[in-house]
């Protein structure tokens, strides 16, 4: 990139849950995010003690 140019930031849409809804157990972004299974359970994105998030059961509240 010369001096002339300037750098241009892209911002990425959040991301969706499937349309069929989430699995519990399925790699999941942002932590803290809620969503519904595709049987309708209240679904949230927990961070797994290995380090990887993933959908849980959301007990509301």
């Amino acid at each position: 990139m010369s001096w002339t140019e300037t750098a241009r930031t892209t911002t990425q849409p959040e991301p969706r849950p499937p349309a069929g809804g989430v699995q519990f157990g399925q790699y999941c972004s942002p932590v803290g995010a809620t969503t519904r299974t595709s049987d309708g359970r209240p679904a949230k994105c927990y961070m797994g003690k290995d380090g990887k998030a993933r959908w849980g059961y959301h007990h509301g509240g």
